[in-house]
């Protein structure tokens, strides 16, 4: 979803004159359910003026990953991303990502944090089709797949979902499931469908393939049982279309 940044950078300072912020990020001072991401305990730098400078994280090129941005999700969020080097973490090349949320309607802040080593610029789906959109932030890059950490929107802020591995989630209109597939080997892949509510992602099932044997097999996930779904079912398909179910 690409977001003109007269848009997000209108928004912005509407929100933060309206809303007479003081010079430090606040934080929200409680998150929407138990197992969120943590809020920054440390006072933040004044974020109020790079707003302005900000440019859309979505009109970013792949080179200029890393690159301190702004997204909005949908009309009540504005999400600052504030890159930093990493003390003492022992990862070589990695960033501190500060996750500032900017809440439109009465201009108060929730703070998360992130460590990444990629650059990927961070994403925003509707993975579960609900009509609310969900945040992925890539942290980090291996040799094919990338690891997200899924953000969702829940009581008026972001409260972290989980995290997943793969190429990218998308919403699947098949099985009705957040979907991400992952390279497991040149030959094989790992196919994940994950449901998604305010408990965060859940996973329903793998649907492991092998191209050079020809095979597929499915591990049940913690939500299968209750998703509806046959085991053969889905095997079926994944034998006539080898991992198109």
């Amino acid at each position: 979803m690409r977001l003109e940044q007269g848009l997000i950078l209108g928004l912005a300072s509407v929100s933060l004159v309206a809303c007479g912020l003081s010079d430090t990020v606040e934080e929200v001072a409680s998150t929407p359910v138990e197992d969120v991401a943590a809020t920054s305990d440390a006072e933040q730098e004044p974020i109020s003026a790079r707003f302005e400078a900000a440019p859309a994280c979505d009109s970013l090129g792949y080179d200029q990953g890393r690159t301190d941005c702004v997204l909005a999700l949908g009309e009540d969020l504005i999400v600052f991303f504030d890159y930093g080097p990493v003390e003492d973490d022992g990862f070589r090349g990695a960033s501190a990502l500060t996750i500032a949320v900017n809440l439109v309607d009465d201009g108060d802040y929730q703070v998360f944090e992130e460590t990444v080593s990629t650059s990927r610029i961070p994403e925003v789906a509707d993975v579960n089709n609900d009509g609310m959109l969900e945040l992925m932030v890539p942290t980090y890059l291996g040799n094919v797949n990338t690891s997200w950490s899924v953000y969702q929107q829940l009581g008026g802020g972001l409260a972290k979902a989980g995290e997943v591995s793969g190429l990218g989630l998308s919403y699947d209109d098949q099985s009705g499931l957040a979907a991400i597939s992952a390279r497991s080997s040149a030959v094989s892949w790992a196919i994940q469908r994950y449901r998604l509510d305010e408990a965060g992602l859940a996973l329903v099932y793998t649907l492991n393939t092998d191209m050079a044997e020809q095979t597929c097999s499915l591990d049940q996930g913690p939500a299968f049982a209750a998703s509806g779904l046959n085991t053969n079912d889905i095997l079926t398909r994944c034998d006539a279309g080898m991992g198109e179910e």
